[in-house]
Parts: structure tokens; C-alpha cells; sequence
């Protein structure tokens, strides 16, 4: 029987956390683009169609609607940011 190397804790926490910071540079860019083409969108989906963790486009859509970048629907839900015609 082959033994598994089992991983410490503090190294599973320390991924956990790197996956959970907010994307910067092309990920975000990926994201903002993909909801700018939607009408509302869930961050699943978003995590789904450009491969990036869903810890990472959660915590990075909760930053941009800070920002007012993109719009929080509801719970995991996310909508471009229409401006308002004059």
C-alpha cells in the first residue's frame, strides 16, 4: 500500500488565502469584460467560462462593487453598471 503525503494545515490555509485575494492585472480585466457583455450574470458562471477559482472572482466582484464597477443584484449575482441617460 502506497502511503499519501499528507499536506500540513498552515500550507492548506496558506492556498486557501491565495485563492481568496482579489484578482488584479488580467483576471480582473477578464471578469470586468465578461460582465460588461451581460445583462446579469452569477459568479459561478463568470468562474466557470474563464477558468479562474470562483474564491477569486467572488472576492474580486465584492471590491469592483465597492468601487462602484459593477452592480451586486444579490447574493452571487452581478450586473454591468449602466450609466444613467440624461
Amino acid at each position: 500500500m502506497v502511503k499519501q503525503r499528507q499536506t500540513p494545515v498552515s500550507e492548506l490555509t496558506a492556498m486557501i488565502q491565495a485563492e481568496a485575494k482579489p484578482a488584479s492585472g488580467t483576471k480582473k480585466t477578464q471578469i470586468l469584460a465578461f460582465v460588461a457583455t451581460q445583462r446579469i450574470t452569477t459568479t459561478g458562471l463568470i468562474a466557470d467560462r474563464l477558468g479562474i477559482p470562483l474564491s477569486t472572482v467572488s472576492s474580486t466582484l465584492t471590491c469592483v462593487a465597492k468601487k462602484g464597477e459593477v452592480e451586486a443584484l444579490a447574493h452571487g449575482t452581478w450586473a454591468p453598471v449602466v450609466a444613467d441617460a440624461v
